[in-house]
């Protein structure tokens, strides 16, 4: 990059000055172009009092009080000049010399300002006044550079789409610009681009700490410094507002107050040690953790938890987090390119440790708490075992590894697909299209809804030709449609998704939520299989649904019509899941089974568990929370407490844990208080005595979801970091949504469509199927393994840290569940989050709460 113009101007100025003071005349110097004998009116060889008498008689006749005329007074100030030179002898003698030897200008130049500056300035004055000037102009250089490539980088395309979509983050999702009030607007993306953070290569944010004034006042305290801790941003870049942590030869004490942003008192102020390999060619350190927390360190791809009195040699490039998740600092050493110089023995030795530390945990333990720091950085399924698992969906604002392995609605949304049938309770057609352009392309879309009537009003407007809308009947007041689910169809076969997020922008982009997906082929018409389970379940919920038939032409594959019977066209025995699905209504007689938490009740009589399961707790996570009674919470319990051990036994009931977000959690969340409108349970719901027993924090740590609050629901039962089963769903914790009994027990009462996919330990063999590529089917069926034990899947999280060879008989299927498990009660100071209660505190963003929460595109709310 060339020089910014200013600077390039103020380096010719400067060069053009020292070259006239170069090659000027050595005499100018002195009294310019004037002769100081003839102004003082006396020859070279007149002796000091001559000189002083001229200069009186001069003075009397120029002087300004003496002499009004202007030229005298500039006169004057020139016999002024001449006598200070002349009456010195030394000065006389230099001036002499410059008169007698004008070609050697440098010498006389040299000496005329060591004579009559040198003496009169401090030497150390000079150095920093030298100094500060450098800087300053090292820092105004850095600036201008910095800022020309943030203009540059303010034009691309990237940028403005970035600034869109954080303008979309702060308001919910919508945009409230109008063309007639451009300098609001204009402000508003001043503000925004303040947040974004702006790092480019060969132009970084000048920082003071890299001047060299100020490199040159530390040299005397760096000297014998074998590196740095360098602070961190965004986990991967620089912070220049923090200084970086010098490191000498030998130990170094690392802990609160080693900076100025280190004033926690989770830190100890030894926190650890650092100790510096002597041999200078060397990159390494021995750190040990002195302190009391547990410090974390990244070395390539491996992250290890160091708890008290362990140690780890570090090397040049590793980071270091002080407590796990905050205060990063990498370590970089002064080795330069020597530092990557291992002897074999530190490579043995690095191996080593690494070793060490992965083995840490494994064989027999299963990680009944805490776990393992960022899980889910490691946690990779292959697209053949992607059925027996779910994913999670991307959150914007999260560091790379805690979107590892998840999803956005592009990468579900995908491939030839021929008709669509999308169910959901929101849908913002504004956000759906752009977001996902697939769907603009797809010849037939169905859309089950759960709108009221001034957003449907708006659908019918905005949708294309070619899509049909249906809002299910709801036969009992207080219900609505909250099923998400997917129906892809595609030449190869069909995608069934069942997932937990609305089809607005918040949902998913901001929150923690869930997602199922697993493709099925076409049935062979010449040997068709029966129906299964899933089949059955599918098709009852469909049908439950109502929607007005229609048929659609799908190339090379005919003329259909679109009712539930036609998802019997496709084979589904390899459903590595059962579907668990609510549909309102009084429900009596066999239908009582088929929904709600008696079709869970029903689902899990019929499996066997490990003893370990025995009494085991029992976990509810959801975000919302209806009007609830002791007498339901037990009916519920009941249900998910429902199962037998190998003998034959039951299960037990067990006790269960409501996972809920706290006040503090919503406020410091990734949207602060708007976070709490999609966790809407007034005070009179949450605040009920019995429930206080029950509540528990949401803590997702290990999947770096600690502030992106859950709009996902699951329920699960688990011992440790085990499960027996796992329910991802639509489904919050309420009567609606589950049912509640009635009539002594005869009749199950439910308001709402819900619908969730569990996970049970029974093995299955995948075909790999995929509509969206060319693998060939397998041969085998994916079924229910026998009820022994050899037969069943190891159902864990992703904090298990077990040993996955013990037992080649059963596989073990890591599920990502978002929260840690077991969950951590309630404190004293934790309040749970009721959204129609005040809150004057400040959140992340300096709102306070109620506020008002946009969910849909501007054109919503225009209209």
């Amino acid at each position: 990059m060339a020089p910014p113009a200013p600077i390039r101007w103020f380096a010719v100025a400067a060069s053009a000055l020292m070259l006239c003071l170069l090659i000027s005349p050595s005499a100018a110097i002195y009294c310019d172009e004037d002769d100081c004998y003839d102004l003082l009116g006396v020859t070279q060889s007149a002796n000091s009092s001559e000189i002083k008498k001229a200069y009186y008689k001069l003075s009397l006749k120029h002087h300004p009080d003496k002499n009004p005329d202007p030229e005298s007074k500039k006169l004057f100030v020139k016999i002024a000049n001449a006598y200070e030179i002349l009456k010195d002898e030394a000065s006389r003698e230099q001036y002499d010399y410059a008169i007698a030897h004008p070609e050697e200008y440098f010498y006389n130049t040299a000496r005329y300002y060591q004579a009559y500056y040198g003496h009169k300035t401090d030497a150390r004055a000079v150095l920093v006044g030298f100094l500060l000037v450098l800087s300053a102009f090292q820092y105004f250089n850095q600036w201008t550079r910095y800022n020309q490539a943030i203009d540059m980088v303010k034009k691309t395309p990237a940028y403005k789409n970035r600034l869109r979509q954080l303008e979309l983050e702060r308001s919910g999702g919508t945009t409230t610009k109008k063309k007639s009030n451009k300098q609001t607007n204009k402000k508003m993306d001043e503000d925004l681009s303040k947040e974004l953070e702006l790092q480019i290569k060969g132009a970084e944010q000048p920082s003071m700490w890299d001047l060299i004034g100020v490199r040159f006042v530390l040299l005397p305290y760096t000297i014998g410094k074998v590196g740095h801790l360098v602070p961190l941003c965004n986990h991967v870049q620089e912070d220049a507002s923090i200084p970086k942590i010098p490191l000498s030869r030998g130990r170094n004490s690392i802990g609160r107050n080693s900076a100025p942003s280190l004033t926690d008192k989770r830190l100890s102020r030894n926190h650890l040690s650092l100790t510096a390999a002597a041999d200078d060619a060397s990159s390494s350190a021995a750190l040990v953790v002195e302190g009391s927390n547990p410090v974390v360190v990244t070395s390539g791809n491996d992250r290890r938890k160091l708890c008290h009195k362990d140690s780890v040699t570090i090397r040049d490039g590793d980071v270091i987090e002080l407590i796990p998740g905050k205060y990063l600092f990498q370590y970089r050493t002064l080795c330069g390119d020597d530092s990557k110089k291992r002897s074999n023995a530190e490579e043995k030795a690095e191996e080593s440790s690494r070793k060490r530390f992965k083995g840490e945990g494994e064989g027999n333990s299963d990680g009944g708490g805490g776990g393992r720091v960022e899980a889910i950085r490691h946690f990779h399924v292959s697209d053949d075992k992607l059925p027996q698992t779910f994913r999670l969906l991307n959150v914007q604002g999260l560091p790379p590894w805690a979107n590892a392995s998840c999803v956005s609605i592009k990468d579900v949304i995908q491939g030839d697909i021929l008709f669509a049938a999308l169910s959901n309770y929101m849908v913002d057609l504004d956000w759906l299209i752009p977001a996902c352009p697939t769907v603009a392309k797809i010849p037939h879309v169905l859309v089950v809804h759960g709108e009221g009537d001034g957003t449907l009003d708006y659908m019918k407007r905005k949708k294309p030709a070619n899509w049909i809308l249906h809002k299910p009947p709801l036969p009992i007041s207080f219900g609505t449609h909250h099923s998400k689910a997917m129906l892809l169809v595609y030449p190869r076969g069909v995608r069934v998704i069942v997932h937990t997020a609305n089809l607005i922008f918040v949902d998913w982009n901001n929150k923690s939520q869930g997602l199922w997906m697993q493709d099925f082929p076409w049935k062979d018409e010449s040997n068709p299989s029966k129906g299964c389970g899933f089949e059955n379940d599918l098709t009852d919920y469909l049908s439950a649904l109502k929607w007005p038939e229609f048929s659609v032409n799908l190339p090379t594959l005919g003329t259909f019509n679109i009712n539930p019977g036609f998802f019997k066209k496709f084979d589904y025995s390899s459903a590595a899941v059962r579907l668990i699905a609510s549909v309102p209504g009084y429900h009596t007689g066999n239908n009582m089974k088929k929904w709600g938490h008696l079709k869970l009740r029903t689902v899990l009589q019929e499996c066997t568990f490990d003893k370990e399961f025995r009494k085991s707790p029992l976990a509810y996570q959801f975000s919302s929370l209806g009007s609830l009674d002791e007498k339901w919470m037990a009916e519920l319990a009941y249900s998910m407490s429902s199962g037998f051990l190998d003998d034959k036994t039951p299960l037990g009931p067990g006790e269960p844990r409501i996972i809920w977000p706290t006040v503090e959690d919503i406020r410091c969340s990734i949207e602060g208080y708007a976070a709490g409108n999609a966790v809407p349970s007034p005070v009179k719901n949450v605040e009920k005595d019995f429930l206080k027993k029950y509540w528990a924090r949401w803590k997702a740590s290990h999947t770096g979801r600690c502030r992106a609050m859950p709009h996902i629901k699951t329920f699960t039962r688990y011992n440790g970091q085990k499960l027996a089963w796992f329910l991802l769903t639509s489904a919050n914790l309420s009567k609606a949504a589950w049912g509640a009994l009635q009539k002594n027990n005869s009749q199950l009462m439910i308001r709402s469509y819900e619908l969730g996919v569990l996970f049970l330990p029974y093995k299955t063999r995948s075909s790999g199927f995929s509509c969206t590529s060319n693998g060939v089917l397998s041969e085998d069926k994916c079924e229910k393994s026998d009820d022994s034990k050899s037969g069943r899947n190891k159902l864990v999280t992703l904090n298990w840290q077990g040993n996955r060879n013990t037992d080649s008989s059963s596989e073990v299927v890591a599920l990502p569940v978002p929260y840690e498990l077991p969950p951590q009660p309630y404190t004293a100071q934790d309040v749970p989050w009721s959204w129609d209660q005040r809150y004057t505190k400040k959140d992340v963003y300096g709102q306070v709460w109620p506020r008002q929460v946009q969910l849909y595109a501007a054109a919503l709310q225009d209209s």
